[in-house]
C-alpha cells in the first residue's frame, strides 16, 4: 500500500516494507540511536529504494528512512518497528549497546562519493523530529560506530556534528 503522509509541511512518500525487513514492536522509549547508512549505490534515490523495500527484497535487512541527494525523504519501516539494519556484529565503539531494537535507521541514497547538504539539513530536521517523538535526545552514530562495517565509507568525516 503506498501512502502520502504528510510531515511539517510535505507530504513523504511511505510505502511499508515487506516483513522480511523488519520485526517486533517497541515502545518510543526505548530508541536511543539514530543510526545513518549509505545505500551504496550511485544516482539512486529514496522512492526507488523504498519501492524495493516494499516489493523485491528477500533479504533480512531494512532501513526506517531513506533520503535522496536532493533531501527528498521516504519512510519504509514504522518507528516503533525494529528494522533489521545493524545487526551484523558489535565490534564497533557502540557495538555492546546500539542494535537494531534501540535504534531509528537512516539510508541516504546516492552517497557514494560523499554525503549532500540536502541530506545533512533533512536528517538535521527528521532528527529534531524524531526527538520529539520519542520524548528524549537521539545519539546519532554511523553503522560503521557500531560494527565496524565500512559504512558509510565516508564515516568520521564530520557528517554527525554537522547534523548535531
Amino acid at each position: 500500500m503506498i501512502q502520502y503522509q504528510y510531515k511539517g509541511g510535505k507530504f513523504m512518500y511511505y510505502r511499508k516494507a515487506r516483513s522480511i525487513s523488519y520485526g517486533g514492536k517497541r515502545p518510543y522509549s526505548d530508541i536511543k540511536f539514530l543510526i545513518i547508512h549509505y545505500t551504496g549505490n550511485n544516482n539512486d534515490t529514496a522512492k526507488n529504494n523504498v519501492d524495493y523495500f516494499a516489493t523485491s527484497n528477500t533479504r533480512t535487512a531494512g532501513a526506517h528512512y531513506f533520503i535522496s541527494a536532493d533531501g527528498t525523504i521516504a519512510k519504509s519501516i514504522p518507528i516503533n518497528r525494529v528494522a533489521y539494519s545493524v545487526g551484523d556484529g558489535k565490534s564497533g565503539k557502540y557495538g555492546n549497546i546500539a542494535n537494531n531494537y534501540n535504534s531509528i535507521n537512516v539510508e541516504l541514497c546516492d552517497a557514494v562519493r560523499g554525503f549532500h547538504r540536502p541530506q545533512v539539513l533533512r536528517v538535521a530536521k527528521l532528527k529534531k523530529r524524531l526527538e520529539k517523538k520519542c520524548g528524549h535526545k537521539l545519539i546519532m552514530i554511523t553503522h560503521y560506530d557500531v560494527s565496524k562495517k565500512n559504512c558509510p565509507p565516508w564515516h568520521g568525516s564530520g557528517f554527525e556534528a554537522f547534523v548535531n
